[in-house]
This record gives C-alpha cells, structure tokens and sequence, in this order.
C-alpha cells in the first residue's frame, strides 16, 4: 500500500497530509496560488515526510482554491473532492467512527454530518477559529 497525499487550498493556508504505511504525517504551510506553486508544496511536503514521489499512489484535493489546477500534478493521478465531503470523511477517518457531526474551524466555520449515506453540510459561520478563539480570551480570560 502507498501513500494518499490529500491537500486543502485554503484561503488562509494550504494543509497538506499523508496517510499511509508508517501512519499519518500533517502539515501547514502558507496560501499557495497556482498550479506550480502547489506542485512545488507537495514535493518540499514529501520531502519534509521522507515519502519518495514513486510511493504516492494518489494526490487528492479541496479547497477554495482547487478550481485553477486543469491537469495531475506531479505526473500523479489527481482527485478533487467537494470540501464538504472532504470534512466529513476526514472526520470520520481520523476519529474511527461511522457516523460524526464533524466541526470544521478555519477562515469560516463548517458543520458536517457525515455517515455511511454520505455527508451533509448542515451550516457553519463566516467567523473562524481564529476569531472564536479571541473572543473566548475577550470573555473568559
């Protein structure tokens, strides 16, 4: 079994992950912009996670900024997933469970039912985790 590298272009960041035999490697990096440029942050990722290009069996993507890329990157079969869809198994897989409200705090806030029919967006806010977390100090201390 190889490696999936899943990748969320995001608004205010690119979050970059693989799962595969030695278990699950995750990182941030700053919003990339453009076909080469994301090419560019999965290979320093996979250098970084010492997981050689010939063991990516898949690259898959989400995100806000997913509509650019045209062609596989890297010469690796490419996906993309609805981010929605992307939250709510990413939820699941990590968690282990079969069925989740799955909670999303990024730039905005998205709420995800995911379960074995599928997954469901059921809300979410504008407002982030980053906003969440300085109103709580602003409030709690």
């Amino acid at each position: 079994m190889g490696y999936t590298i899943g990748v969320d272009l995001g608004t205010s960041g690119t979050k970059l992950a693989a799962q595969g035999d030695r278990g699950l490697a995750l990182q941030r990096r700053p919003t990339v912009r453009g076909e080469t440029l994301t090419a560019r942050a999965v290979e320093d990722f996979l250098a970084w996670a010492a997981i050689p290009r010939q063991e990516v069996d898949r690259l898959v993507l989400t995100g806000v900024r997913t509509s650019f890329l045209s062609r596989p990157l890297l010469g690796l079969p490419t996906f993309t997933v609805p981010e929605f869809e992307a939250i709510g198994r990413g939820g699941l897989s990590v968690s282990g469970l079969e069925q989740a409200l799955v909670v999303s705090m990024g730039t905005g806030t998205a709420l995800v039912l995911a379960g074995p029919e599928g997954c469901a967006h059921l809300g979410g806010s504008g407002m982030g985790g980053g906003a969440l977390r300085g109103l709580g100090r602003l409030l709690l201390g």
